[in-house]
C-alpha cells in the first residue's frame, strides 16, 4: 500500500534487529530469550512444549525465519502470507516490528495454544499478569475515591480529566515484557502525575478539544497492557461515561496473548471480577458501574485479528478503518501501538506527527511511555535542554501525550 503523502522511495528505513547497538538488537539478544525462560518457570508445560520453547530461544540467535506450522490454527494461513517475504532470512535481518510479532506468535505455536480447546488454552503469561494485577488492585481504592469525588463536581465535568489521563499514561510503565526482573511490580501503576518526565504535552490542547466538542458520541480506546494500566484505563472510561463527556466507549483488546502483558478479553473480565470482589464498597461500586455500562451498550469490549498481526495502521482492514472513521476520537495507548501508527522507522524526531498520521481516519490522542527508539513530533532543542540520559527512549521513564486532529493533518510533499 502506498503511504499517504510520502514517496515510498524516500521513506526512512524500518528499524531492524541488526541495527548496531540498538534496542532492537538488545531485545533479540536478551529480552526475548528471557521471556521464554519466564514462561517455562511459570507454567506446568509438557516436556515437548518446553523443548519447543528452548529451540525457539536458540533459533533467535542463529536460525532463520520459517513458516508457521499448525495448518489448522485459526490464523496460520494468514500469518504465513506475511511471513513469506522473510522466509530463510535471519531473525536480525528482518524488520523489528515484524520479528517481535512473529516471536509471540511462535511462542503460541510452541505450546500448541490453538490446538487446545479454547476454554483450556494456556495463556503463557497468565501467572505474570495475575501477579501484577493483584499488586495493582491494592491501589484500586485510590481510583475509586477520585471517581467518588468527581461525582460531587458535576458542575465542572472536566475537573478530573487531566488526573485520569495522567494516571492512564503513567500506568503504561507497567509493561511485563520490559520490566527488569529485580524491579518490584508494586512500584508501577500507582496513581499520580509526573509532568517533569512528560516530553511532549498536548493535554491542554486535548482539554480544549473536549470543551469545544462538549460531548463525544463515540470514543475508541486501543488498549495496551493488562494489570495496573488496565485499571487506570477502566477508571478513565468510568469517569468519561459517568460525567457524560462521552456517550459510548469501545475498548479494543487482543484476541489472544501477546507482548506478555497485553490485555485480552479474558484479562478484562478477570480484572472486573477482582474489582467486584474487593473489600472496598467504593471499588465494588466502580466495577458495578462498568458492568452497567456494558449492559446498557455504552461500553463495548472488542477484539480483532489485526491487533495480533504484523501490520501497521496503514494496512488496517476496512471494517476497523470504518469503525475508527465513525469515532470522534481514538486513544492510542502504548509503545507497540505507536509503532503501528507512525510505522517503526528511523524517523527524525523533528518529523511532524501530522505528516506521519495524515492517513488516519479519525482524531487521535496518543498516550505513551517511551520504550523503543522511535519518536516523531518532538522539539530537538527542547529535548537537548532536558539533559536526558543516554537511554531515555527505552528506559520507560519518559512519556508523551500527542494529539492529532484529522481535519488539520499536514501531508508531507
Amino acid at each position: 500500500m502506498k503511504r499517504s503523502g510520502f514517496n515510498d522511495n524516500v521513506l526512512p528505513p524500518e528499524i531492524m534487529g541488526c541495527d548496531a547497538d540498538s534496542f532492537a538488537s538488545y531485545t533479540l539478544d536478551n529480552r526475548l530469550p528471557h521471556i521464554i525462560d519466564q514462561i517455562i518457570i511459570d507454567n506446568n508445560l509438557k516436556p515437548h512444549e518446553v523443548e519447543n520453547l528452548r529451540k525457539l530461544s536458540a533459533e533467535i540467535a542463529t536460525g532463520e525465519i520459517r513458516a508457521l506450522g499448525g495448518n489448522n490454527d485459526i490464523d496460520s494461513a494468514q500469518w504465513n502470507n506475511y511471513v513469506a517475504p522473510y522466509l530463510g532470512k535471519k531473525w536480525f535481518d528482518v524488520p523489528f516490528f515484524f520479528v517481535e510479532m512473529y516471536f509471540y506468535r511462535r511462542v503460541l505455536e510452541a505450546i500448541s495454544y490453538f490446538s487446545t480447546c479454547s476454554d483450556n488454552a494456556i495463556d503463557p503469561y497468565k501467572v505474570q499478569k495475575e501477579r501484577e494485577l493483584y499488586a495493582a488492585v491494592l491501589h484500586a481504592k485510590d481510583y475509586a475515591d477520585v471517581l467518588e469525588a468527581s461525582r460531587s463536581s458535576r458542575q465542572d465535568p472536566l475537573k478530573y480529566l487531566e488526573f485520569f489521563l495522567s494516571a492512564t499514561l503513567w500506568s503504561n510503565r507497567a509493561d511485563l515484557s520490559q520490566l527488569p526482573r529485580d524491579v518490584e511490580i508494586e512500584n508501577y501503576g500507582i496513581v499520580g502525575s509526573e509532568s517533569s518526565s512528560l516530553l511532549i504535552n498536548d493535554l491542554p490542547g486535548f482539554s480544549r478539544f473536549i470543551r469545544e466538542k462538549k460531548r463525544l458520541n463515540r470514543l475508541d480506546v486501543i488498549l495496551d497492557n493488562s494489570g495496573a494500566e488496565l485499571l487506570a484505563d477502566l477508571a478513565l472510561v468510568c469517569y468519561l461515561l459517568e460525567s457524560d463527556l462521552v456517550k459510548s466507549v469501545y475498548l479494543h483488546c487482543k484476541a489472544y496473548p501477546i507482548f506478555v502483558s497485553d490485555a485480552t478479553m479474558t484479562d478484562i473480565q478477570f480484572t472486573l471480577d477482582c474489582l467486584k470482589s474487593n473489600i472496598s464498597s467504593e471499588v465494588m461500586q466502580w466495577a458495578n458501574k462498568l458492568e452497567l455500562f456494558i449492559d446498557q451498550g455504552r461500553l463495548e469490549l472488542c477484539h480483532h485479528d489485526f491487533w495480533t498481526l504484523p501490520l501497521f495502521f496503514q494496512d488496517m482492514p476496512d471494517d476497523l478503518s470504518s469503525a475508527f472513521k465513525a469515532s470522534d476520537l481514538v486513544i492510542v495507548k502504548g509503545d507497540a501501538n505507536y509503532r503501528r501508527l507512525v510505522e517503526d522507522r528511523h524517523w527524525p524526531i523533528s518529523m511532524p506527527l501530522s505528516n506521519t498520521v495524515a492517513y488516519f481516519p479519525s482524531n487521535c490522542l496518543i498516550l505513551r511511555v517511551l520504550k523503543s527508539e522511535l519518536l516523531v513530533g518532538a522539539d530537538p532543542e527542547y529535548l537537548a535542554s532536558c539533559n536526558l540520559p543516554d537511554d531515555w527512549m527505552t528506559d520507560g521513564k519518559f512519556g508523551i501525550v500527542q494529539l492529532s486532529i484529522a481535519s488539520q493533518g499536514v501531508v508531507a510533499k
